[in-house]
């Protein structure tokens, strides 16, 4: 599929070709479209580091919203502690 969306592959001289490429690939030609959009230009190694930098970027805020959570959580249980401390006290 990759030769169909970076720099350097060859054109598609028909439509039906791209179709039967995706159908090989097993992705809808939106998809294809989609991926020569955002690929489009690019060679594979700048293809490659691209999808290194979303996975950075998806598990840095994976990880905040972690934080976030886990701050929350401690905040829940603190609130729950003192008003035990309160009925029993």
């Amino acid at each position: 599929m990759w030769g169909v969306v970076l720099k350097g592959s060859a054109p598609r001289k028909l439509r039906c070709a791209a179709v039967v490429e995706c159908r090989e690939h097993g992705i809808s030609e939106a998809a294809s479209y989609n991926s020569k959009e955002k690929f489009g230009g690019m060679t594979v190694l700048d293809a490659k580091r691209l999808k290194e930098l979303e996975l950075k970027r998806r598990l840095a805020e994976s990880m905040l919203d972690n934080s976030a959570l886990k701050d929350r959580w401690r905040d829940v249980k603190l609130a729950l502690v003192r008003r035990a401390c309160r009925c029993h006290g």
